[in-house]
């Protein structure tokens, strides 16, 4: 059974005739997906349910107003000053131009856009093999595991990148040669959007490794995959920080604040049933239809399911790329062993006439969904990384004191001009800090104390679930709560307001 390498698709011209009188369906589904779920997902308000949206703002201000990338903290005033290497700088900048021209409902424009696009590059590769209906299981099972994980952020702002890289890979495998060097400057720009180029990287050596098994001609291999891998690995160090920037992903895994951090977290299957449903169904396909991946294949899969098992922000990286290596394996197409069928710039020179003007009108559709949404007004709800009504009961007199604050409170604040104690940037402050914090956040008296004695910060702001450190600030002499509603409670140092 072939599992490598396909069979070239046949000449449109031969297409046309056979494929004349056939509707596009795998196309209308793409469309579909593309179309409505893609923007109704980025369009949803609960993508703003993260405190680390305000940073990356504040973050894309700082940038277009110094005209450089920040290496130092400007946001806090516990590490303020203290290196800080914003591996994510470049996604924060159209973010904040998209914030600056349309407000959140420019942002909500620009997720959308990329869950959009990764489903439209996910699907035109699958489609080759599937379908219509084993392409809208695909791109339906993509969807339930991305949802839970769609918030505007620069990991959402990738997914089209790591499709893209992952399909364009599996190409040059397919017609036995190395990958576009137009990757390489992919590669350049990625670093700088995201941690997740590190496994673009991996990617790259994973697939050399396996044309090195299966070719013939084994220095070809080695020249033309090794120049490619060592070009895509010096165009990652064109990054404002060099080496460390690059090395700075595989530290993440190794600092014990890892642990602490909800989104990193082993998957729990009870809490999360969309990535347990995803998984099930692609093993219940397999073992259903008899399906075999090719070796190198599968230690890949299962590497990357170890990954998402282990961390459940993982589950993006492993359906994003399982859709493109697994979901072929299982179509009845790859496993009769049946040619593929033509890339979409075959078959749009294959169908008649009246049916490229309708996929160009479903285009025109697409652009104008695009716009009336951008229009409809989108905004941040209160929530519990977003208590905007505590924010502004904060009197003007504290928002120039030091603050204790919860750490996903910690974006919003900055975002309003307010110095932090603590924010999602768990890498500026470091294990030890981190740690320390937790201390303080559980209610523990002496660290609540020693943290005082260091940073004497005047006013604090909590969630009412976080009850030990609530009920330690109420009954801590010289301690009083100013403010209280379902999402924050702001306590103040009576010493702190009486120096007015």
């Amino acid at each position: 059974m072939q599992t490598a390498i396909l069979k070239p698709a046949r000449l449109w011209s031969e297409l046309r005739a056979q494929r004349a009188s056939s509707l596009p369906l795998d196309l209308i589904v793409i469309a579909a997906f593309v179309l409505f779920v893609g923007f109704r997902l980025g369009f949803s308000p609960r993508v703003f349910f993260d405190g680390d949206v305000s940073w990356h703002l504040a973050s894309g201000q700082w940038i277009l107003s110094h005209h450089q990338v920040p290496m130092r903290d400007p946001f806090s005033y516990t590490r303020y000053g203290h290196p800080w290497i914003a591996h994510e700088w470049l996604s924060s900048i159209p973010m904040t131009l998209a914030y600056n021209a349309f407000g959140y409902s420019g942002i909500a424009f620009l997720i959308a856009s990329a869950i959009a696009a990764t489903l439209l590059i996910i699907g035109l590769y699958v489609r080759r093999w599937a379908d219509p209906v084993e392409l809208a299981v695909t791109l339906l099972t993509v969807v339930l595991v991305l949802n839970p994980f769609t918030l505007a952020r620069p990991m959402v702002l990738v997914w089209p990148m790591l499709a893209f890289w992952v399909s364009a890979l599996l190409r040059a495998r397919e017609e036995g040669c190395a990958p576009s060097w137009w990757l390489v400057l992919m590669m350049a720009l990625w670093v700088n959007l995201h941690a997740s180029f590190v496994v673009g990287l991996g990617l790259v050596a994973v697939f050399a490794f396996e044309a090195l098994l299966e070719s013939v001609d084994k220095r070809r291999v080695i020249i033309e995959w090794g120049s490619f891998g060592i070009a895509c690995g010096l165009a990652s160090l064109l990054n404002p920080h060099g080496l460390t920037g690059v090395l700075l992903p595989l530290g993440v895994f190794t600092s014990t604040t890892t642990n602490l951090v909800r989104e990193f977290k082993p998957t729990d299957f009870t809490a999360m049933p969309r990535f347990e449903f995803a998984l099930l169904l692609m093993v219940g396909v397999a073992f259903l239809r008899g399906a075999r991946l090719a070796p190198v294949r599968l230690v890949l899969i299962l590497g990357m399911l170890h990954m998402a098992i282990a961390h459940m922000r993982h589950q993006t990286l492993f359906i994003l790329v399982s859709a493109l290596v697994v979901a072929p394996v299982l179509t009845k197409t790859w496993i009769a062993g049946r040619t593929a069928n033509p890339g979409l710039r075959d078959t749009i020179r294959a169908v008649e006439d009246r049916k490229g003007l309708a996929i160009m009108a479903a285009i025109a559709v697409a652009a104008w969904a695009g716009i009336l949404m951008l229009a409809a007004p989108v905004n941040p709800p209160v929530s519990a990384v977003n208590p905007v009504k505590a924010f502004s009961a904060i009197p003007a007199e504290l928002r120039n004191k030091p603050v204790l604050n919860e750490y996903s409170f910690g974006g919003p604040l900055i975002l309003h001009g307010i110095k932090v104690y603590m924010d999602g940037r768990t890498d500026v402050y470091g294990d030890r800090y981190f740690e320390e914090y937790m201390h303080v956040w559980k209610g523990e008296p002496a660290a609540f104390a020693r943290a005082y004695n260091k940073w004497h910060f005047c006013w604090s702001i909590f969630p009412p679930d976080n009850k030990e450190l609530v009920a330690l600030l109420d009954r801590t002499p010289g301690w009083k709560r100013i403010y209280s509603d379902k999402f924050a409670i702001i306590h103040v140092r009576e010493a702190c307001t009486s120096q007015q």
